[in-house]
């Protein structure tokens, strides 16, 4: 592993990037959960014929909104977001408004947390009940302990700032990670890889290629292409698929710490979810419902369920319930937004209040 060891010590920031997919994360971010069986039962529909098929309710005051603390926000083409209810409650609709801001061309995603959208290269976060700038250039995506990451730097909440080098940047799932992966010397992959931890912002060195993608508090869950690591032990060595093609993209942590929500990246790009258990029972990955479906994992409830994307199939299985938003528990799975299998321009988070 390289080191991981040293992130104990070195405080950084590095992360798990899969951005939003911003744009399509497209349905893949990240985010898991299982269920004994693919039962599902529908709380509410959201189709209509006011875009794409899709209800998308009243136009919304960005300054004066009044949002519940857990929702989902759903970009539906270039420039429309819908915000929802976890019970699928259409709240209403913003103009002009995107997950991502525009000078991110591959955008750092990452759990779920405050809700955050943009305007133009604006990022903005909710603040009570308006939607507020974030400090600092254009792009610029709020961390945990105020830092604020800008596509070339990372501003500490006491004002300091790193310079980042050039290379791919990702953010861990809670925040707390940054880390930028540098191009090797060939150009056809991955040299070396820096994590930055919040708040202090230290380096910490990794093996080429890997992400930090979630925080335990004294070591982040680390990502090698398909190998995962907690400080210097090896917790799982190999993808969920026989051929072992892709690799782990993202993880985030349950609330109650006992289960990790992986995103997997496989042939063709191809995204699955998948939850593994870190409580010493098999840490084998196990599929959202019962098999490896067109999925990204948004982000955990508070009541221990997993809220997942499930795409149209561009590059992998579609889900026989048909695309959309769900969440997912050990007893089944309830569908929150169902998707027209023909639309594919759309993305979607998963937001929980306060914020960082």
């Amino acid at each position: 592993m390289v080191g991981v060891a040293a992130v104990v010590v070195a405080a950084v920031v590095t992360a798990a990037a899969l951005s939003d997919s911003s744009e399509e994360a497209t349905l893949a971010s990240e985010g898991v959960g299982v269920v004994a069986e693919a039962s599902t039962t529908t709380t509410a529909a959201v189709r209509g014929p006011d875009l794409m098929g899709i209800d998308i309710g009243p136009l919304l005051d960005p300054q004066h909104l009044d949002l519940p603390d857990e929702g989902l926000a759903l970009r539906l083409g270039a420039d429309t977001v819908v915000l929802l209810g976890l019970d699928g409650e259409v709240l209403g609709h913003l103009e002009g408004f995107a997950l991502s801001p525009q000078p991110w061309t591959n955008p750092p995603s990452s759990g779920a947390g405050p809700l955050l959208l943009a305007r133009a290269d604006e990022a903005l976060v909710l603040d009570g009940d308006r939607l507020v700038a974030v400090e600092g250039g254009p792009g610029a995506l709020p961390l945990a302990g105020g830092a604020v990451l800008e596509p070339a730097l990372l501003r500490l909440a006491d004002g300091t700032t790193v310079p980042l080098p050039h290379g791919e940047i990702s953010v861990s799932s809670d925040r707390t990670w940054v880390t930028v992966r540098e191009p090797n010397a060939e150009g056809d992959g991955y040299g070396t890889s820096t994590g930055y931890w919040l708040p202090a912002g230290t380096p910490v060195s990794f093996d080429d290629g890997c992400i930090a993608a979630a925080d335990l508090g004294r070591a982040p869950f680390v990502l090698c292409g398909n190998q995962i690591w907690i400080d210097d032990a090896l917790i799982r060595d190999g993808g969920p698929f026989a051929n072992d093609a892709g690799h782990w993209a993202a993880a985030q942590l349950s609330d109650d710490g006992t289960e990790l929500l992986l995103q997997h990246s496989g042939e063709c790009e191809s995204p699955t979810a998948w939850r593994m258990a870190l409580d010493g029972t098999d840490p084998t990955p196990r599929p959202l419902l019962d098999e490896a479906w067109d999925s990204g994992g948004l982000g955990w409830l508070a009541d221990g369920r997993a809220v997942a994307v499930f795409g149209p199939g561009a590059c992998g299985r579609v889900l026989p319930q048909g695309p959309g938003i769900y969440a997912i528990g050990d007893g089944g799975a309830e569908q929150i937004v169902s998707m027209p299998s023909d639309v594919f321009d759309w993305g979607a988070k998963l937001w929980r209040q306060p914020a960082l």
